[in-house]
């Protein structure tokens, strides 16, 4: 507890914890319960001392840390007002994250905040933290995947190569990997676009030839896609549901995997055009599909969506 009194001093100061959870400390014994919190906490937490006399001037880190799948942690910071503008909690949350993805091997980093704190909300998008459209907790909600924080900051190659494109694969969902595939959702301006993957499995029980599968980077599930195992009762391979995990969207994983798909299905003899739709409004999904070799066809389904196909007859898979 050596440092009791330097964290008293620093979080006694009520514009550091102006946005923080937790008011002013009047006390040594409050300053204690701090130290404690964080030493008893899944993540952790670190003093930022000036080089020079070694004064505390702030603290960050992360805690919440979830090593589930996939794994996360929240990343937090807090910094003297005298040392605002200057870069310093640029630099120490540079370190923090590298930490975060090479030695504590999270998938992503959230961070909540106050939708009045200006400056850790530039500090966030500075370091290319994704803002997401909802609230959690009547806050604002970011996240920053591994792929995006290599952009900028120097974490292990072998964690992810930005030069290269995304390492894709679709495998089966099974009991084993269900509950992970049903908790993935779309962003919240896109639930009216797809159907829950709940729902989904159940059509796929319902539908034989249908197969559900999650989209993978590396070992992680990202996505969910479901088509056709066979070819349907009009002669057409269809894709029934796609969608990307709302952390994940903007990586390149959903082309990927369309693109998989259309590996897998290539070769069947049976197979000469694979078919999606989509609402008339979904122009994300829309200019996807057409970036990956689907026209409309100008017909529609009973409900009015588009109807796409993607034809393998320039492939020699035609008469």
């Amino acid at each position: 507890m050596s440092d009791v009194q330097a964290v008293f001093q620093h979080f006694s100061d009520a514009t550091v914890t102006q946005f923080m959870d937790i008011e002013p400390c009047v006390s040594l014994t409050e300053a204690e319960e701090i130290i404690q919190f964080h030493i008893a906490d899944s993540g952790c937490r670190y003093g930022l001392f000036l080089k020079l006399n070694h004064e505390l001037v702030g603290t960050c880190g992360f805690h919440c840390w979830d090593q589930g799948q996939p794994s996360k942690a929240e990343i937090g910071f807090d910094l003297s007002a005298s040392y605002w503008g200057q870069g310093l909690m640029h630099e120490a949350l540079t370190e923090v994250v590298k930490i975060g993805f090479d030695l504590m091997k999270v998938d992503y980093i959230e961070a909540t905040v106050e939708q009045e704190n200006a400056r850790s909300i530039r500090l966030l998008e500075k370091m290319h933290f994704y803002k997401h459209d909802e609230l959690v907790d009547k806050l604002l909600y970011y996240t920053l995947t591994k792929r995006e924080a290599a952009r900028t900051i120097l974490i292990k190659k072998e964690q992810v190569n930005v030069m290269d494109s995304p390492n894709i694969t679709l495998r089966r969902i099974t009991k084993e990997n269900e509950l992970s595939c049903i908790a993935l959702k779309p962003r919240e301006d896109q639930l009216s676009l797809v159907a829950t993957n709940a729902d989904s499995l159940v059509h796929a029980v319902k539908e034989v030839t249908s197969i559900p599968h999650g989209i993978y980077a590396d070992d992680l599930m990202v996505g969910f896609v479901l088509f056709d195992n066979e070819v349907y009762s009009d002669g057409y391979y269809w894709i029934l549901r796609l969608m990307i995990d709302e952390k994940y969207q903007g990586q390149g994983y959903g082309r990927s995997a369309i693109k998989q798909l259309i590996n897998q299905l290539k070769d069947r003899t049976d197979c000469r055009q694979i078919r999606v739709s989509h609402v008339p409004h979904n122009t994300v999904a829309n200019r996807l599909y057409k970036r990956c070799g689907f026209q409309e066809t100008g017909e529609f389904e009973d409900n009015g969506d588009i109807i796409l196909s993607y034809s393998f007859e320039v492939n020699g898979h035609g008469d």
